[in-house]
């Protein structure tokens, strides 16, 4: 670290200027650390390391820990160590040191490794066999390589397509080659190539034999993902080879996610490797591979080499000092830090660790304790290290700036006194004091500090003479006097700073003093830094006192009282005495500002304003009203709170309603005007409290008779209380259902209608509905009755018999239709009848039609026949809808007329009144 710190008492040293006033400390400090280093026998190779600091700077390298030279080494002057012809015996661990006047640091240790490629290992087979739709792996039996080799699979002499969407061939992290499913009838080997030594070795062939017949295996995960840890900012990856499936689908995830979630990470075409690029620590996490129903799951750790927050710093001091070395670092994992001294690790030293922060304590320090100290922070990640030198030196004492006496002090009575006397030196001086000449005493009033100042708890007149302080250490002495006189201290009698009134008030400014007899005071009374002009009847000085006779609003301000004795003319300010009474003229305040809600509720919000730009010069506290409208009414309310805060809560507020507030400011003298509205807010929604309203049927011309709409008017607010989500209609029928058998239809919110089908036919509904918003559901409304619409009858009438009444009539009986199958209010009945025509085999157009308007008749006469004549007869119910399909055809012969009262007519020219008989209820 470079830097050129000064020690506060050798900036006040006088005699040690040219020595220590700009003493520059720079200890050597590395900018490049070595790195491990692969190298190629008989080749060249070189370790770096470079570092900055005070020149000169020496460097040397250690070889497993001990110094050493050869002639194939040559050590540059910049601290590269280069082999001029690499040997196997030059494989070993390596370490830089860099030294200066101020001491030696030393590097990181790193190793220098010799590149080798090993020979294949001779295979106990050259045939793998496996069963016939199954997959196989075949070992390359990688040899050692240093570095790592790289790999290459043949087939047949041409490179295995790993990559290509769909290959069915992959190569584990661990070299092997997986064939999914296995063929046969080819020959496989992997090469190994070393990258340095530019050497490839090849495998012995491997042949694969399939056996049986093919049989379809099933999918698994044949290599999972393993636990990884990597470096920040380097690449990791996982692997998952599934086999047992021509095209696997592979899908990655993290953590449980749905997704990745970083384009640093991806999966390579065929979804077997996930890549993850410049690694953070945040990537760190469980990673899963899902396949056909299977998983595989590993821990990825991302470590992250030790950082060097803050350093420690050069430090000069005295003997006998106390010196911290401070040394900030963090790293995952958590990175141990040690200590050393000219490139010497430091042991049985304290040291005061605090979370991330580790102190080295070196107390009592002497001039043996100088030298380059390091702090080095490792973890498996990697090293870090920071420098700072410690210089102590041996000096004589001298009195500081701040330590020297005047020559005259004044003191005031009863106030507490220090007289300063504080010196440097190496090692720190002692002190001693004099009062006029003689020891001093100590005691409970006098106390000598340990930085040398004398200290006076309560100045008393028999304190005043002569005093002497004496500063001495090994390499000398020095001293300084100094005389103290004792005074009363002149004070204010009161202390009322502030004075109130009204426009066309008598207002007094109070400037009383008591002041030692011994002195003479004078007042002066200013504003604005100018002496205030008296003008009789309106601004006059009574005494030491400010008189304002009729005072008006340009009066108020700051008025300073100023009371000097003659110490003050001799320079003496500590009896000049200063006081600013301010006149505050009343008024009601100002608005106040920015009125906003910080926080909402369902009932409630919280308010914050600022103050307003004048608070009339209030005597007391301001008290703040608020006032509030909302969309339910625009009339302004104001509210029970009363508060002296800039905050405030307020209640019983309706959920979901817009809201503006704004608050007025009161005083002793009156309010303000309101301040400007706030920003409209709604309340926080709650479940609602109220149904909708006007609900109620219509019947659709155009829809089902089994059917009808209901509709209904929004919920009021307040009650609905939130944005509404759906509206639940609920109906069953009012006789024949249970009361706790209601129908449930959901309405989305933005609706006000529903159209119930499928419904019975002429039934009585009860329907009731309620609100449902994103908190909860409304209470049900009241019950409202509603009838569905009528279809004709199911049923037509039953025929039982028909009997001819003589030549001209026919008496018809029926068994009307089972109430059940009215579908409506049933009106009556229709008789349908024609004279048989056998050609005739539907029901003619010009039939006759005879109505009973009694729906309780059983009983029909049918009147103006022809006799001796072959009728059919059929009938119908109808109701308000319609009729109901036709009864069963039945047929009668009307007698033969006798002559004395044949009456010849044409048939359907004549007709009389048909005869209906009521019949019997039903």
């Amino acid at each position: 670290m470079i830097s050129c710190l000064v020690s506060l008492q050798f900036l006040l040293l006088v005699t040690f200027v040219v020595s220590f006033c700009c003493v520059v400390v720079s200890t050597p400090t590395f900018v490049v650390l070595p790195r491990h280093v692969v190298a190629k026998s008989g080749g060249t190779a070189s370790l770096h390391c470079s570092a900055v600091g005070h020149q000169p700077l020496n460097y040397w390298w250690t070889r497993n820990s001990q110094k050493f030279s050869s002639p194939n080494v040559v050590f540059h002057s910049n601290g590269t160590l280069q082999l001029v012809i690499v040997a196997t015996t030059d494989a070993a661990e390596y370490q830089c040191f860099a030294n200066n006047s101020i001491g030696s640091v030393a590097s990181n240790v790193v190793d220098l490794e010799i590149a080798v490629l090993g020979v294949f290992s001779s295979r106990s087979s050259p045939v793998v066999s496996v069963a016939h739709g199954s997959y196989s792996v075949l070992p390359c039996n990688t040899p050692t390589s240093v570095p790592k080799a790289a790999v290459t699979w043949f087939r047949d002499g041409v490179i295995v397509d790993l990559d290509s969407r769909g290959s069915k061939a992959m190569m584990t992290l661990e070299d092997e080659l997986v064939i999914s499913p296995a063929d046969s009838g080819a020959s496989y080997k992997c090469v190994a190539e070393n990258k340095i030594l530019n050497i490839k070795k090849t495998s012995d062939d491997v042949f694969l034999s399939l056996l049986g017949m093919p049989v379809i295996q099933s999918l698994q995960i044949l290599y999972g993902l393993e636990d990884t840890q990597v470096v920040l900012g380097s690449t990791a990856v996982f692997q998952c080879i599934v086999v047992n499936s021509l095209v696997p689908t592979i899908q990655w995830r993290k953590d449980g996610s749905s997704s990745l979630p970083s384009p640093r990470i991806h999966s390579d075409e065929n979804d077997r490797k996930l890549v993850i690029t410049n690694a953070m620590v945040s990537d760190g996490g469980v990673y899963k591979c899902l396949s056909g129903g299977k998983t595989a799951s590993a821990r990825l750790t991302v470590l992250a080499p030790p950082v060097i927050h803050s350093g420690p710093q050069d430090s000069i001091t005295a003997i006998g000092a106390t010196v911290y070395l401070t040394c900030n670092t963090s790293g995952v994992p958590t990175p141990s830090v040690s200590w050393f001294k000219n490139g010497v690790e430091l042991s049985g030293v304290a040291t005061v660790n605090t979370g991330l922060v580790h102190s080295l304590k070196l107390t009592n320090v002497h001039e043996s304790d100088n030298g380059a100290y390091q702090c080095r922070s490792s973890n498996e990640a990697g090293i870090a290290f920071a420098s700072a030198a410690v210089i102590v030196q041996a000096f004589p004492p001298t009195f500081t700036q701040g330590g020297k006496l005047q020559s005259n002090i004044i003191a005031f009575r009863t106030s507490a006194t220090t007289l300063p006397c504080s010196a440097i030196g190496s090692p720190p001086p002692t002190y001693k004091w004099l009062f006029r000449d003689l020891p001093l005493v100590a005691g409970s009033n006098l106390q000598v500090l340990q930085a040398g100042s004398l200290a006076i708890g309560s100045v008393q007149l028999k304190n005043a003479g002569k005093y002497t302080c004496i500063a001495t250490n090994q390499k000398g002495s020095i001293r300084q006097s100094t005389i103290l006189a004792v005074y009363t201290e002149t004070a204010f009698a009161d202390d009322v700073t502030t004075v109130y009134g009204l426009a066309g008030d008598l207002v007094v400014l109070s400037c009383q003093v008591r002041y030692d007899s011994r002195l003479y005071i004078r007042v002066q009374w200013t504003k604005n830094e100018l002496q205030v002009k008296t003008v009789v009847g309106k601004v006059t000085v009574s005494g030491h006192d400010l008189v304002f006779h009729n005072v008006t609003v340009g009066d108020g301000g700051d008025y300073d009282c100023s009371v000097s004795t003659q110490l003050s003319a001799e320079g003496r300010s500590k009896n000049v005495i200063r006081r600013t009474v301010q006149l505050l003229l009343q008024e009601p305040p100002s608005p106040p500002q920015n009125v906003e809600v910080t926080s909402k509720a369902r009932t409630a919000v919280l308010l914050k304003w600022q103050a307003p730009e004048s608070d009339g010069n209030a005597k007391n506290s301001l008290f703040y009203f608020i006032e509030y409208n909302s969309s339910i009414s625009r009339e302004f309310v104001r509210s029970s709170t009363q508060t002296d805060a800039r905050t405030a809560r307020i209640s019983g507020l309706h959920p979901y309603v817009e809201y503006q507030f704004r608050v007025v400011a009161s005083n002793d003298v009156g309010e303000s005007n309101p301040s400007y509205l706030s920003r409209a807010i709604r309340t926080l929604p709650d479940s609602p409290t109220s149904s909708p309203l006007n609900l109620k049927t219509l019947v659709n011309p155009d829809s089902p008779e089994d059917s009808f709409v209901v509709v209904w008017g929004p919920t009021p607010s307040p009650g609905v209380n939130g944005p509404v989500v759906e509206y639940h209609v609920e109906y069953r029928q009012e006789n024949g259902s249970k009361p706790d058998s209601w129908t449930r239809v959901a309405v989305n919110g933005s609706s006000l209608n529903v159209s119930l089908t499928s419904l019975g036919v002429y039934k009585l509904y009860l329907l009731r509905i309620r609100v449902v918003n994103s908190e909860g559901v409304g209470p049900w409304s009241d019950e409202y009755r509603a009838l569905t619409g009528e279809l004709p009858p199911f049923d037509p009438p039953e025929i039982e018999r028909v009997n001819a009444l003589g030549a001209y009539s026919l008496r018809l009986e029926f068994t009307p239709p089972r109430r059940d199958t009215h579908n409506g209010i049933l009106r009556g009945f229709k008789v349908w009848y024609w004279p048989n025509d056998p050609a005739v085999t539907q029901i003619p157009a010009d039939r006759h039609e005879l109505t009973v308007s009694s729906p309780q008749a059983s009983v029909a006469i049918i009147s103006n026949l022809n006799p001796n004549t072959k009728y059919n007869l059929v009938m119908v119910a109808y109701n308000n809808a319609g009729n109901s399909p036709v009864s069963l055809r039945e047929q009668q012969i009307t007698a033969e007329a006798s002559m004395e009262f044949f009456q010849p007519f044409a048939m359907g020219e004549w007709h009389s009144e048909v005869t209906v008989d009521n019949g019997p209820l039903y």
